[in-house]
């Protein structure tokens, strides 16, 4: 699968979305392989090590998507953009590279044009510095202070 090619699949768990399908877009080349269920029970059943990882991934998953529902019922827009970008940045280079803001606003949960917004005040605050796919986070602190303001916290 290149970059930018749309592919869509029936997921191995959660019924509901079974029967609907779910797709998505490549943001960089990729390979996909495809197991029926048939043949992810029996591996699992001959090999206990993967069925435990299986486990522990899905737990993980599972820990993840209630993070972002917490984040995206008790943080306000600014709260949540300066949340994944700390999140998808690395913590040795505070630097977010390859993501459009196309990409970054469903990550957020809001639309293009607010992500536009709050991250020009973002960069005029000097928290980031904001490239063509590339945003350096350079005071992560107030991005911190961000975070636990609009989540209601105390830092």
């Amino acid at each position: 699968m290149k970059k930018g090619e749309r592919r869509g699949a029936k997921p191995l768990c959660w019924s509901f979305l079974a029967r609907k399908g779910v797709g998505g877009f490549a943001i960089e080349d990729s390979v996909i392989c495809a197991l029926s269920r048939d043949d992810v029970a029996s591996l699992m059943m001959d090999h206990q090590a993967l069925a435990l990882r299986v486990i522990e991934t899905l737990a993980h998953r599972l820990q993840q998507a209630r993070s972002a529902l917490d984040e995206m019922t008790f943080n306000d827009v600014t709260g949540r953009v300066a949340g994944i970008l700390l999140r998808l940045s690395g913590l040795d280079t505070n630097v977010l590279d390859g993501y459009s803001r196309q990409e970054l606003a469903p990550m957020v949960g809001c639309l293009c044009e607010t992500l536009t917004v709050t991250l020009d005040r973002f960069k005029r605050s000097e928290a980031v510095a904001i490239g063509r796919k590339r945003i350096e986070i350079t005071d992560r602190p107030q991005l911190e202070r961000v975070v636990s303001q609009r989540s209601g916290g105390t830092s």
